[in-house]
């Protein structure tokens, strides 16, 4: 009798300190002309990790990607079509961030060292190589290898895990009752991870169809 009513408080205790896993979640926002897409996974949240970090520090959210079928402005920086790293950058203080977009070919490229870095000499150089390579590249064809995003502090309440949401605020229509786009729409990812809610908001560059 005593081991039933143990098995069922061990079993809880250990819920209690089970880490919280790693949801892969998907936000998906339909443009007027293009779909937008930020994939993350949700992470639990840890006031110390996030109390040490330095100005400059740039933050995975958890591996968030944002894959973009239209071309897209936020604030003065243009976003072209693409798939990119998303990350968030600390900035002087611990109230101040912004965003940072990654082309995603430079992301995976840095993250190859890092992996062939454990897998000896020959395989750091390769990787290495691989690397320098694309960035030659990206640089005789002028594409930048970061554009940093302004973001906005919005208000809500504490989040435990890492949470992203998408905000759709609509686009222009020709007419009234129609849908038909006549401009782009104005598209929002929000951020949440206990006490830090950032959106970043972007304009969808609107390509008036062909008559």
């Amino acid at each position: 009798m005593l081991l039933q009513l143990l098995i069922p408080l061990a079993v809880a205790a250990a819920a209690a300190f089970a880490p919280h896993p790693h949801h892969p979640k998907a936000v998906k926002l339909q443009g007027a002309q293009g779909m937008v897409t930020l994939t993350y996974f949700t992470v639990d949240f840890n006031p110390a990790h996030l109390a040490e970090l330095k100005p400059g520090f740039d933050w995975h959210i958890g591996y968030a990607n944002l894959n973009t079928a239209v071309d897209l402005k936020c604030g003065d920086v243009t976003v072209g079509k693409g798939e990119y790293k998303l990350n968030v950058r600390r900035g002087e203080t611990p109230d101040t961030w912004s965003g940072v977009l990654m082309p995603m070919s430079l992301s995976r490229a840095r993250q190859a060292v890092r992996a062939a870095a454990r897998k000896g000499a020959e395989a750091e150089q390769e990787a290495r190589a691989a690397l320098d390579a694309l960035l030659a590249d990206m640089k005789q064809k002028n594409q930048p290898t970061e554009l940093v995003l302004p973001i906005a502090k919005f208000d809500a309440a504490k989040a435990d895990h890492l949470a992203c949401y998408g905000i759709h605020y609509g686009y222009d229509a020709v007419e009234r009752g129609s849908d038909k786009p006549a401009g782009g729409a104005e598209l929002g990812f929000r951020v949440s991870f206990g006490d830090l809610h950032r959106e970043v908001k972007f304009n969808e560059v609107f390509a008036a169809p062909a008559k």
